[in-house]
């Protein structure tokens, strides 16, 4: 696989997480890049600027990060997954931190994982994951929670219904014993029970997760950086 090329709008990104200011000589030396550049190139340009490389890598992972992918599809007009992003207009303090992570585990009754990675830093529980990460302006805490047995419950269902269904109606063509028949009315019957179950459940999960989600935004954490400091800090013990 071909290594990611940054374009120049996430170089300028990436300069201006890497740094408080971009830098004149470092955008003068990336402009002839039409073609954009890759890490390695780019932590080539930054030490002759005076920006340290794992400075310019913890940038471009923040940039990669902070953009997560899509929730996945709804299954059968399903949910699969919900999600929540609080928004701050600087970055979170060491205490907003800790309190954050206290909230998160009364919330949803475990201690999770703690994850810190330079300014990055997540909180891992079962289906949920929290992530304190750079933006645009600020930064922001992402949640996210995913139902891994969405697609088993309802496809799998389907598929067993459909199966069950089919051999039914061969079995009652063929004039199958009615052992048979009952054996496949059963499959399509489970089949139709799974779907079923799935359409109660996945909607009750959503609701209540989504009712967690927002609990914790409103749970007064958000304990800001001062002026003028980090998005996060760069390490802390885990809590």
């Amino acid at each position: 696989m071909p290594e990611r090329r940054f374009s120049g709008e996430e170089i300028a990104e990436i300069l201006r997480l890497a740094t408080s200011t971009p830098s004149g000589e470092a955008s003068a030396a990336l402009a002839p890049a039409r073609d954009g550049l890759t890490l390695a190139e780019l932590q080539q340009i930054g030490t002759e600027v005076g920006i340290p490389p794992q400075q310019v890598a913890e940038a471009a992972q923040a940039l990669v990060v902070r953009s997560p992918a899509p929730l996945p599809a709804p299954v059968l007009g399903m949910p699969r997954a919900v999600s929540r992003t609080v928004p701050l207009p600087r970055g979170l303090s060491e205490d907003g931190w800790d309190r954050l992570v206290v909230k998160l585990r009364e919330t949803f009754g475990g201690a999770g994982v703690v994850e810190i990675r330079g300014s990055l830093r997540s909180w891992k529980h079962g289906d949920v994951e929290v992530h304190l990460e750079p933006a645009s302006s600020g930064a922001r805490v992402r949640m996210l929670s995913r139902r891994g047995d969405a697609m088993a419950l309802l496809v799998g269902g389907g598929v067993l219904l459909a199966m069950g269904g089919g051999l039914l109606s061969l079995a009652a063509l063929t004039g199958e014993p009615l052992a048979v028949q009952i054996a496949s009315g059963f499959v399509a019957a489970m089949g139709a029970g799974q779907i079923s179950w799935g359409k109660w459940a996945l909607p009750r999960w959503a609701r209540r997760r989504e009712a967690q989600l927002e609990e914790v935004a409103r749970g007064g954490w958000a304990s800001l950086a001062p002026p003028g400091g980090p998005p996060a800090p760069a390490s802390h013990p885990d809590p």
